[in-house]
């Protein structure tokens, strides 16, 4: 096996806002095994601060509704979940309390004493069983319909108490509440909404530590300390936060370095290494045992097409060179990654995970990926990858994909589209048509290869976007999914990999670690992926 390095340094040069430079400081990188989950202990009262919103504008406020960054952070501050995740990944309770039955079938949720909306009326049983239905059904919950297949029964067991029954155990649903499914909304406020439930115009009534400010979908949204949160479980020092969404790399890192953001995370790879060079700010990076996210390659079309042959997306696989995306293009702000179960997501049986992630990572094999490519057939044809226009990572990492892809005989057309119009292709199978490939940030839940697995490949799961259909990977899923025993999970999950890593329908890149900058005067934001779905703006504060 011959090994090629991409020419990351050339590659960066096209579209960072640095070349390949070291910073005068290195970036704040958390160890494995650490004890602390976010930047330091604010102490001080801040008036305002500016949040970058990642890649687009907040679309709407039901996190369920658009399952996707920019929404999952605001509404992470003003809509609490039943149960909460900390930073260190412990669940508490939330909304409410709640037990477990030893089978893991029963779920018992009873709401806290004085918990109540931001207009005061307290949490009803009634707002808890609307919101787990809206969650998880058409038209605002569709997302996370498997939620909703699990459960046999919801009822009113108690004056605040609301019992789940599942069809069978699951060991992750009490985290599966940790998030946009967990959410709990008033159920007057939405069924007045309607249709426009979380737009602009009527928003949401929710229980967080922030309410909603000023929200002008062009440009900014801001949130507001909720004079009147209900329990001691903050005590916000931000008054304000606003957020925005500037897409240029050298825009966001002025405004960074300038102070006029002030903090963020998801940090564009392009810009790490400017920022560790600055003395304005801050640049953290999360550890690798907390890495969760994957970023990868969906095959746009596994049925027909010349990806319908596995040798096919083998090549693709072999082609890509992992450790230079991760080390150069992520400049070491992210893992190699060859299977779903990311680093961060291994929490039990790891010695048999790591394992069998080790024998996954054979390395970039651009003459393997050349003889896949002849014995398929399929030498000399062109292939379609959509990316978003304007990402660095995404026109970085494609680029290269299509240098090399050329020397095994593929022609790979780039397709930059538009943030809306990509958007669509997560959601409407027609607008995959024409498209070989697209780019994905898979942002989970839970923390489990298993859930990964079952989310990602298993038949009509909604992040399953390609309809790979494979019986006995839904079925070795299905058997880890309901199993309550780790060694038995990892066992049928592990074997259920095996028959992933020789179908690829999603090509696994790299694990992201979380990133998040701080400017100067700013401290208290979680280091893992945890902020996704708690009010992290009520960590903050000043030092």
């Amino acid at each position: 096996m011959r090994r090629t390095q991409w020419s990351a340094c050339v590659l960066l040069a096209a579209v960072m806002v640095t070349g390949c430079t070291q910073g005068t400081n290195e970036a704040t990188t958390a160890e494995d095994g650490a004890t602390s989950f976010r930047t330091g202990e604010p102490t001080k009262p801040l008036p305002s601060v500016d949040w970058y919103t990642f890649y687009r504008p907040v679309l709407g406020l039901v996190a369920a509704t658009w399952a996707d960054y920019p929404e999952y952070m605001v509404n992470a501050n003003l809509c609490e979940s039943l149960v909460r995740v900390q930073p260190d990944y412990s669940i508490v309770p939330g909304v409410a309390d709640f037990t477990v039955s030893e089978d893991f079938k029963t779920y018992t949720y009873t709401i806290r004493e004085g918990a109540a909306f931001w207009d005061g009326t307290p949490v009803t049983t009634d707002d808890v069983m609307f919101s787990l239905t809206a969650n998880t059904t058409p038209p605002f919950g569709a997302a996370f319909f498997a939620i909703a297949d699990a459960i046999d029964s919801v009822s009113a067991t108690a004056e605040r108490t609301v019992t789940i029954t599942l069809k069978a155990p699951d060991i992750n649903f009490n985290s599966l509440m940790t998030g946009p499914a967990g959410k709990i909304y008033q159920k007057k406020q939405a069924e007045a909404a309607g249709e426009g439930w979380g737009s602009p115009d009527v928003g949401v009534m929710c229980t967080g530590p922030y309410t909603l400010g000023s929200w002008d979908p062009a440009s900014s949204l801001s949130i507001k300390k909720n004079p009147n949160y209900w329990s001691s479980d903050f005590s916000p020092l931000v008054d304000e936060v606003v957020f925005t969404w500037p897409q240029d790399p050298t825009t966001l890192t002025n405004a960074f370095t300038s102070g006029e953001i002030q903090g963020g995370w998801n940090i564009p790879p392009s810009i790490i290494t400017p920022l560790q060079g600055s003395d304005k700010g801050q640049m953290y990076v999360g550890s690798r045992d907390t890495a969760v996210q994957i970023y990868g390659l969906i095959v746009g079309n596994v049925q027909e097409g010349p990806l319908a042959d596995p040798r096919m997306r083998q090549a693709i696989s072999a082609l890509i060179d992992r450790e230079a995306v991760a080390s150069k293009v992520y400049s070491g702000a992210a893992d190699p990654l060859y299977t779903l179960a990311t680093p961060g997501s291994i929490t039990n049986e790891q010695d048999a995970w790591n394992a069998a992630n080790e024998a996954a990572a054979t390395g970039a094999d651009p003459e393997r990926a050349k003889q896949l490519v002849s014995e398929a057939g399929q030498t000399g044809k062109t292939l379609t990858l959509a990316l978003p226009a304007g990402d660095s990572l995404a026109t970085i990492t494609a680029k290269a994909i299509q240098t090399d892809a050329a020397k095994a005989g593929i022609t790979m057309e780039l397709k930059p589209m538009e943030a809306s119009q990509y958007a669509v292709i997560f959601l409407d199978p027609a607008s995959r048509e024409g498209i070989d490939l697209f780019f994905t940030i898979y942002a989970p839940t839970v923390r489990d290869p298993v859930q990964n697995y079952f989310e990602t490949i298993v038949t009509g799961q909604v992040n399953n976007f390609n309809g790979y259909s494979n019986p006995e990977v839904d079925a070795l899923i299905g058997e880890a999914k309901v199993s309550t025993d780790p060694a038995v999970r990892a066992e049928k999950a592990l074997a259920a990999q095996q028959i992933y890593l020789a179908d690829l329908p999603y090509i696994p890149i790299s694990a992201p670690r979380v990133t998040v900058w701080e400017g100067t005067g700013l401290t208290g934001a979680p280091t893992t992926f945890t902020w996704i779905n708690s009010p992290w703006a009520a960590l903050l504060g000043g030092n």
